[in-house]
């Protein structure tokens, strides 16, 4: 039984030419997350969690979920682009912020979501047991308070790995000054990790 285990650094997403794994593969991350890659489509991937919700990324990593589903209460919402061109973000010198502001859709009301984007650079480390190169990135969203007051509501850092097309590692600080922090431990080919398996590595993950 292949498993890979990750390096403890951060994540990031793909762009529209990085490859991606195969439809059928699972991660695993270390707050004990399990996501199936269920499907590829034109706007993005579609990943399911272990607790019956449907994501579709963008392969922008800097672009918010485009579509979030659960399927056990049929709650749905989506985020479209409204303004800018976050595509722009790997054109632009090295840290040169990219500005843009999506819609967020939920129950028949909208919601702006204002991002400021920024290519911090590539590094090549360790991940799964192989040396790849990553990208990393920082984003900050905000909104405006009943005031009409500019606030940030979180700012998240994270590095990605093209070749995988998938989030390796996140930072997300709130405007609060929680912060959560996640990382991939592990990816099972489409069919490699049958129930038993899956079980066991979230069990001793869930037991640090």
């Amino acid at each position: 039984m292949r498993h890979v285990v990750l390096f403890t650094f951060f994540i990031a997403i793909s762009t529209a030419a990085s490859a991606t794994v195969p439809v059928g593969t699972i991660a695993l991350y270390s707050d004990g997350r399990v996501e199936k890659l269920i499907a590829t489509e034109e706007e993005g991937l579609r990943w399911e969690d272990d607790r019956m919700r449907q994501f579709l990324r963008s392969r922008n990593p800097v672009m918010p979920v485009l579509e979030s589903r659960q399927l056990v209460t049929g709650n749905v919402y989506f985020q479209e682009l409204e303004r800018g061109d976050p595509e722009q973000i790997k054109q632009l010198p090295l840290g040169t912020p990219v500005h843009f502001s999506v819609i967020r859709h939920r129950d028949g009301e909208r919601k702006r979501r204002f991002w400021k984007c920024e290519f911090l650079g590539s590094v090549r480390e360790e991940v799964l047991g192989e040396p790849r190169d990553l990208e990393r990135y920082q984003c900050k969203q905000s909104s405006f308070t009943r005031k009409l007051w500019l606030r940030i509501r979180d700012t998240r850092e994270f590095t990605f790995s093209p070749e995988l097309g998938v989030i390796v590692s996140m930072e997300r600080k709130t405007a609060k000054g929680k912060t959560r922090a996640r990382q991939l431990v592990a990816m099972f080919e489409p069919g490699e990790a049958d129930y038993k398996t899956l079980s066991r590595a979230v069990r001793k993950i869930r037991e640090k």
